[in-house]
């Protein structure tokens, strides 16, 4: 990593437009970072032009999502060509369209992180783009908060789908509707750019959410095999229940939370345990592979 008088400089640039997960998902690696005393600063891309340029000259580079950050403008993240060292973040399937229109022009990155809870690296289709996996852990705060939850079931909602609309996704709900019940928190917006005040919900408003309702449900939106670690750490922050339904993709692949062949499998396991017993499963898991800030000291030290 960069060092200016002996300190590590790292700078996290994340999308100021796309899908909030990923302006998550910077703020989480700066908290990290932050953790192990390194000189961090966290920018989005539209703002990237305001920041020192001696400062950004030889320093490490997150940018997370890319192509999302180009949504700000195609030479926004131009200044980044006098960093000492660019790194591509993401969190997606490597097999997904999303995963490799990431590496189609742009400035150019030394490796690409991915985070989420399964190393992909022999599904990588860039040989000349090193692959670097980052286990997406709790932060410590958040290991201390899943430790001491004790929700209790059933709750207000007894489940929830957040995602954007498609023809697929309403009769996924549709499903849930007869197998599951009405009482549920369901949000489908339609695909539009993510602008200040566009109606899209925030972090702390899904886990508002979250906090009332039971499952956390969905499926992906693609049909390779994957499983959403944000999913799954929003759902247990709140002391949801996350719930991955998959065709069978996923289902049997060990060290994975659990995951469901169909929404029926679902229902039928509602009925069969509790929702405690369901909940310190998932507890279990996110709990026994230490933090993030673990994680990325690992990462940082190959780096």
């Amino acid at each position: 990593m960069s060092a200016e008088s002996g300190r590590s400089r790292l700078l996290v640039v994340y999308p100021s437009r796309g899908n909030r997960f990923y302006v998550h998902l910077a703020a989480r690696l700066y908290q990290a970072a932050s953790v192990l005393d390194i000189d961090t600063k966290l920018v989005s891309a539209a703002d990237l032009d305001e920041c020192d340029t001696s400062w950004i000259r030889g320093v490490t580079a997150f940018v997370v999502n890319p192509v999302e950050c180009a949504l700000s403008g195609r030479t926004v993240l131009s200044p980044l060509r006098k960093s000492g060292f660019r790194a591509a973040v993401l969190a997606e399937c490597v097999e997904t369209n999303w995963y490799r229109d990431q590496f189609v022009g742009g400035i150019g990155y030394e490796a690409v992180i991915d985070v989420g809870f399964v190393d992909q690296a022999s599904r990588h289709q860039f040989p000349n783009m090193p692959y670097r996996f980052l286990f997406n852990a709790p932060l410590p705060l958040e290991c201390d908060q899943i430790a001491s939850m004790k929700p209790r079931y059933p709750r207000s909602l007894t489940w929830a789908l957040v995602a954007t609309q498609t023809t697929e996704r309403v009769r996924f709900s549709h499903e849930l509707l007869s197998a599951l019940g009405p009482e549920c928190f369901l949000f489908l917006p339609d695909v539009r750019p993510v602008r200040p005040g566009a109606g899209m919900l925030s972090p702390a408003a899904l886990k508002r959410a979250l906090e009332k309702t039971k499952f956390y449900v969905w499926r992906s939106h693609h049909n390779y095999p994957y499983y959403e670690s944000f999913r799954f750490l929003d759902a247990v922050l709140a002391g949801s229940i996350p719930c991955k339904i998959d065709g069978g993709a996923i289902a049997d692949s060990a060290g994975l939370p659990h995951t469901y062949h169909s929404v029926q499998a679902l229902a039928d396991e509602a009925n069969e345990r509790t929702g405690e017993d369901l909940f310190e499963e998932h507890r279990e898991f996110a709990l026994d592979r230490g933090t993030l800030v673990d994680h990325l000291r690992e990462l940082l030290a190959d780096v």
